[in-house]
């Protein structure tokens, strides 16, 4: 296990701060799919493509175009 410059072990301070860590080192946060900028991102695009058809956008463009799921958009769209 790697440790940063105070010599605090990674694995423990992962788990200290709400983050699992995989089979294969890799770090994670239950029930976090993607982070915040990408969130901003289609919630932005959102509002964009509503303002300019002047009602619900198409859900799949914008799934396509920021390469996440349908159900992802739907969840953006509830927080609106």
């Amino acid at each position: 296990m790697e440790n940063n410059g105070d010599g605090q072990d990674r694995l423990s301070f992962a788990r200290w701060n709400g983050v699992s860590v995989n089979e294969e080192g890799g770090y994670y946060c239950r029930g976090r799919q993607y982070g915040v900028e990408k969130k901003l991102a289609v919630g932005d695009c959102y509002e964009y493509k509503k303002q300019l058809c002047g009602g619900r956008p198409n859900i799949m463009e914008i799934a396509r175009e920021h390469k996440v799921s349908r159900k992802f958009v739907q969840k953006i769209e509830a927080e609106l």
